[in-house]
């Protein structure tokens, strides 16, 4: 998995009261802040704010002894980013919430106060920075205010940075050591063997072509003149219709849903002649390994849950996953990538 980022922001904002009676008392004044997160997955963050308003004054309130009003904060935070997803190499771009609370000093008072803001972060580099919406509301311990709590609203921006995440490293892909365990319908891993001839795919030269254990060590699992084939090639049959999926989803299109039907159709034509259907989720190479096979897993669960809302009954179809290990294309375009995004079907007849 990606290592997740601590982040540095730091905001600037025109301030104003906006609740009676300390409207009367204050103009438009400014605050500003700075903020440490440590981001925990991609759509939560944890951190802390230290901050400080300074609205200055029209007319003095009475019991002041600073015409201005001054607040201090000290808050621990908690940001969401809704949008957030482990593809982003940023933690601060795009839509975010976040609420806290901790102690302020208003002018010489200690008190408590309450925080809260909304706003978006563009990207531009090694850098984000967007406009925010922020509330303030520190409790009031005396009766300047006749008793009511201060509430400040602010309007700024917000610039973050050391938001970047480190990918993940991949191991290099050598013929010697393929993947070779696959997700079953329990969600426990089993060992792979894709054509069910009694040799796992690791050690299996043709891995899609049902046939005994050849003599030939250059030859293990292929049908050739000196290994005769322990079942028909034709009873395992792989349909040309796979569904595919959009990024980080498990939901089915309106294409998809259609594939589903044909393939049901074919089914049910073939009055009982289909021994079991292998449904088989893949997903492209960004993210996680871990992640993926459970994307992917998902994916195979969608279409299995689709199928037999069609007719296809369920002890007939087995789930399982290869993640990310058997992508179609090497290519890194958003077309090769859509193309990894599949769930494809095998029919053992």
């Amino acid at each position: 998995m990606a290592e997740e980022s601590w982040i540095l922001s730091a905001s600037g904002a025109g301030a104003r009261s906006f609740h009676q009676p300390d409207t009367e008392f204050f103009s438009q004044g400014a605050t500003g802040s700075v903020g440490v997160y440590r981001s925990l997955v991609p759509k939560i963050q944890l951190g802390g704010r230290v901050g400080g308003t300074w609205l200055p004054a029209d007319e003095t309130p009475t019991g002041y002894d600073n015409s201005d009003l001054g607040i201090g904060t000290v808050t621990a935070m908690m940001r969401v980013r809704p949008l957030g997803n482990q593809f982003q190499d940023s933690r601060a771009e795009g839509l975010w919430l976040e609420a806290g609370g901790g102690p302020a000093i208003v002018n010489n008072d200690v008190t408590a106060a309450a925080e809260a803001g909304i706003g978006y972060n563009f990207d531009v580099g090694d850098v984000t920075v967007g406009p925010n919406i922020r509330y303030m509301q520190a409790i009031e311990t005396d009766s300047r205010f006749v008793s009511e709590d201060v509430r400040i609203g602010a309007i700024g921006v917000e610039l973050t940075f050391g938001d970047s995440v480190k990918p993940r490293q991949r191991m290099a892909k050598t013929p010697a050591q393929p993947q070779t365990t696959i997700v079953n319908n329990y969600g426990t891993l089993r060992t792979v063997d894709t054509d069910r001839d009694g040799i796992a795919d690791s050690r299996d030269l043709c891995p899609e072509a049902h046939a005994a254990r050849s003599e030939d060590p250059n030859n293990d699992g292929c049908v050739d003149s000196t290994a005769k084939a322990s079942g028909d090639d034709e009873s395992v049959v792989r349909l040309d219709e796979p569904v595919f999926f959009d990024t980080d989803s498990s939901e089915l299109s309106a294409e998809g849903t259609d594939t589903l039907r044909e393939v049901a159709t074919r089914y049910h034509a073939a009055n009982g002649e289909w021994n079991t259907i292998r449904v088989v989720g893949h997903a492209d190479r960004r993210g996680a390994f871990d992640y993926n096979a459970e994307l992917a897993a998902n994916r195979a669960r969608t279409v299995k849950a689709g199928l037999t809302k069609m007719g296809v009954p369920s002890h007939k179809i087995d789930v399982s996953t290869w993640g990310e290990a058997m992508p179609l294309t090497e290519a890194n375009d958003q077309m090769a990538l859509g193309i990894n995004r599949r769930v494809e079907f095998i029919v053992e007849m």
